[in-house]
């Protein structure tokens, strides 16, 4: 082969990997950090990856209260809130979306096997005897669509994305529902505690009252003490 038939055979697998670099769309970029003035105006700032660590107690920071009657209405109303069960099935049909996406970027493989039984009668091949024979045929097949313009990566990146995305809403849903439980049965707490100290308050006043009258009828105290008392008491 001359150097000029080398060039022309050469050309379609540079063309193939010129066209391997021109991908639909642009590189997905993550957000960039916030510069370090943004602390002093307020906003919110990015920490870097190596600084963020999982939290498994952040996804139930209510069990943090101690409270097991807390933990039981948290627990029923994620699992009973019409919004999470939908936020759940948004979630999966996502990550579903995802799998099938990753999916087409592999190759296609099929399989395919024959099997055949024949009986030739007596006379068939010129010698007089029958003949009989099994014939089995195996054959797989390998499909795999270059991917030159990058939509199938693209579409990838987009189901995952969309996947994440779907999945910090149901985390954010879980953790409004669960402050707002949260709030509700504090509040109710407040409330009963505070009716408690009512209650033995007006319990002492009574006790109080009672002991004036005491003192009244011994002749130890004259009768403004008892019925300051009863004032309290009313």
């Amino acid at each position: 082969m001359n150097q000029q038939s080398a060039k022309f055979a050469l050309a379609p697998l540079l063309l193939t990997l010129a066209l391997g670099g021109c991908v639909q769309g642009p590189d997905y970029q993550r957000p960039r950090h916030a510069e370090n003035g943004a602390i002093a105006r307020g906003n919110f700032v990015r920490a870097s990856d190596d600084t963020v660590t999982a939290s498994p107690e952040l996804a139930s920071w209510w069990r943090a209260l101690g409270d097991k009657r807390l933990d039981n209405l948290v627990e029923r109303g994620l699992t009973s809130a019409p919004s999470q069960a939908a936020a759940i099935a948004r979630v999966r049909q996502a990550r579903s979306l995802a799998s099938s996406a990753r999916a087409e970027r592999l190759p296609v493989i099929s399989a395919s096997g024959t099997y055949v039984h024949a009986d030739l009668p007596e006379g068939s091949l010129g010698d007089g005897n029958p003949l009989s024979g099994d014939l089995f045929s195996v054959g797989a097949d390998t499909m795999w669509e270059v991917d030159l313009w990058g939509s199938a990566r693209r579409k990838a990146e987009r189901a995952n994305a969309e996947a994440d995305a779907a999945e910090a809403r149901l985390a954010n849903a879980q953790v409004t529902l669960s402050a707002e439980i949260t709030r509700t049965y504090l509040a109710a707490l407040a409330r009963r505690a505070e009716g408690d100290q009512l209650d033995h308050r007006r319990a002492l006043e009574i006790a109080l009252a009672k002991h004036a009258e005491e003192r009244f009828a011994a002749g130890a105290t004259g009768r403004q003490p008892v019925e300051s008392a009863l004032a309290q008491v009313a």
